[in-house]
């Protein structure tokens, strides 16, 4: 006789929940449904999973699915094993999925009647097979293995331990990342290193000494980083189609579905919290300059991010807004020469960040890049005005060294031409990668790895000192 499998769907083969996925497509094509989904909750699980199939049409083909996991039920089935998806999705969903993978022999899910969990699931298994397997996720499943011949679990070591004592495990699927890798990735936590230009300010002033400035501005810089976590996350959720069809960016968390959209939307609503209130509680000074650098980071995730150009000027401004947030914490005046260079320096970056994207998506033989305004045609364009602008800012710092802040600021000035050289060496440097097809990500993730960017910055900070002290 041919083992039958019974495999779950949710958190099992797809690496998400389908419900949340339909719920997902329905707010997006149709915001107005949001107002009622509390009424489709209140009427009961059934009520609320029909309401949602039965207007949302999730396409299978664009959900995370678990490769290795998959692997292994191709397998089986070459081997014989006659595989059962078993989910408590509406039957619409399992359907379609069933249909896509072809690999299930047949389906049971819930239906407009009943909802397909427990008790319901197992005797509907038993049905089809008194000596089933089973392949779940979660604690849940618990009760449906214990009635089981053996198990695939698909989850955690202390998930595995307590299957092993109800019955054989068979094969075990472990995550591929601990949750709190996956969380400090979906926080985008390497980008907190952007909001340390709220120093830049008070270390240019020379007021490093000055501990409660430094105090302060660390706080607002946590703040910052909090807050920009919260835009990034909720920036990955309205991104999710194209994430999943991006190359790279479908390896984010949520895009993965190494974290669900509802734990998305959780974290991110938690973190802007934590932001503001750390701010009204910690460094009031912050607080509209946050209330500002949020809106617009959060218009800019909606709509202007996908507006050619518009975009990247909006990405520098951000970045010498933080400058400037930076500036107001240590009640530290931001020159005219810092504002003109940052705006030019970040306009270059955000410039390579775009060209990158674009080379990707022309490689891919695509025209243009989706959920942006770029055509892959305009790469010649946007890589001359990101070397232009790139250029133009080591000019404005050249022109500032002739400037009578600067004799007053550093000893001797003309070692600050070292820095012009090592910043002209770096943004070439970024060009260049950007050309040769190599800058797979933003350029401050590529100089957070790149050890040329490191020597760069440490040599940075010894023409500094030498202009200071020499």
């Amino acid at each position: 006789m041919k083992r039958v499998l019974a495999v779950d769907l949710d958190g099992t083969l797809v690496r998400s929940d389908t419900l949340v996925e339909s719920l997902y497509l329905l707010i997006k094509s149709k915001p107005w449904s949001i107002f009622l989904v509390p009424l489709w909750i209140l009427s009961g699980r059934l009520n609320f999973k029909n309401q949602v199939a039965s207007r949302a049409e999730i396409d299978p083909a664009r959900l995370p699915i678990d490769s290795s996991f998959l692997a292994f039920l191709r397998r089986e089935r070459a081997m014989g094993t006659r595989l059962i998806l078993v989910t408590a999705a509406h039957e619409s969903i399992a359907k379609r999925v069933s249909e896509h993978f072809k690999i299930f022999e047949s389906f049971l899910a819930s239906s407009d009647t009943y909802n397909l969990k427990g008790v319901l699931k197992i005797n509907m298994i038993k049905e089809i097979s008194s000596g089933f397997y089973y392949a779940g996720n979660h604690k849940v499943d618990l009760e449906v293995w214990a009635h089981s011949k053996g198990a695939v679990v698909v989850g955690d070591r202390q998930l595995k331990m307590e299957v092993e004592k109800i019955t054989e495990v068979l094969h075990w699927f472990p995550p591929r990342s601990s949750y709190l890798r996956v969380l400090f990735r979906a926080l985008r936590a390497h980008q907190w290193s952007k909001n340390l230009l709220l120093f830049l300010p008070l270390f240019l002033a020379h007021q490093y000494t000055d501990h409660t400035k430094i105090l302060d501005t660390f706080w607002a810089c946590l703040c910052f980083s909090l807050v920009a976590s919260s835009v990034y996350l909720i920036n990955d959720i309205f991104d999710l189609d194209s994430d999943r069809a991006h190359p790279l960016k479908s390896k984010r968390p949520i895009a993965a579905g190494d974290m669900s959209l509802l734990s998305a939307a959780l974290i991110a609503i938690g973190a802007l919290v934590m932001g503001f209130a750390g701010s009204y509680f910690m460094c009031q000074a912050l607080l509209p300059y946050l209330c500002i650098y949020f809106f617009i980071t959060l218009i800019y995730s909606i709509r202007i991010k996908k507006v050619a150009i518009v975009d990247t000027f909006t990405l520098a401004l951000l970045f010498t807004w933080r400058i400037e947030s930076g500036g107001a914490v240590s009640e530290t005046q931001v020159s005219f020469w810092l504002m003109a260079f940052s705006i030019f320096f970040f306009l270059s970056l955000a410039f390579a960040k775009r060209a990158s994207e674009i080379r990707t998506a022309k490689n891919s033989g695509k025209k243009e890049i989706l959920g942006r305004g770029y055509l892959t045609s305009d790469i010649e364009i946007v890589s001359l005005l990101g070397v232009t602008t790139g250029i133009s800012s080591i000019v404005v710092f050249t022109v500032f060294l002739y400037h009578n802040i600067t004799t007053s600021l550093y000893k001797s000035p003309v070692y600050l031409l070292g820095v012009c050289v090592c910043l002209l060496f770096w943004v070439t440097r970024v060009w260049f990668k950007v050309g040769r097809d190599q800058l797979d990500e933003d350029p401050i993730g590529f100089a957070l790895k790149d050890k040329a960017s490191y020597i760069s910055l440490c040599m940075v900070i010894v023409f500094t000192c030498l202009a200071m002290f020499f």
